[in-house]
């Protein structure tokens, strides 16, 4: 009896946690379409949750935009062509938050803004 149950209510958590968590993915930005401020993997109906990548014509990164249910939410960071950091910007919910900073291609600040809730407090340039 256990060997029968014990899966079965595995296999009911695990779809709980499915519908509660939406899968975390991983898709090229060009994949993704924006609806009412939401954005999706085209032909999906359940908002995107996971990492967008963007990319220069020769290949390399140029950017990486962290989804929560298709809102930029965490770090999204921008590339030079080279490689190097070119920016990084914290989202909460959609919304800038927190402090952002653009290098210059040397990797030595350029600009800091500080972000409330997607209103600029501050900004400093070096």
């Amino acid at each position: 009896m256990a060997r029968i149950v014990i899966p079965c209510l595995l296999i009911l958590a695990l779809g709980y946690l499915g519908l509660r968590f939406p899968l975390y993915r991983i898709t090229a930005g060009q994949n993704l379409e924006m609806r009412n401020g939401v954005r999706y993997v085209k032909g999906d109906k359940q908002p995107f949750t996971g990492m967008a990548f963007y990319s220069y014509n020769e290949g390399s990164n140029s950017q990486e935009s962290p989804y929560t249910l298709g809102k930029l939410n965490g770090t999204e960071v921008n590339y030079y062509e080279s490689g190097s950091i070119h920016g990084e910007t914290p989202y909460v919910d959609g919304k800038k938050h927190g402090t952002q900073i653009w290098y210059f291609e040397d990797g030595s600040k350029k600009e800091e803004f500080v972000y409330d809730n997607g209103k600029q407090i501050s900004r400093k340039k070096f």
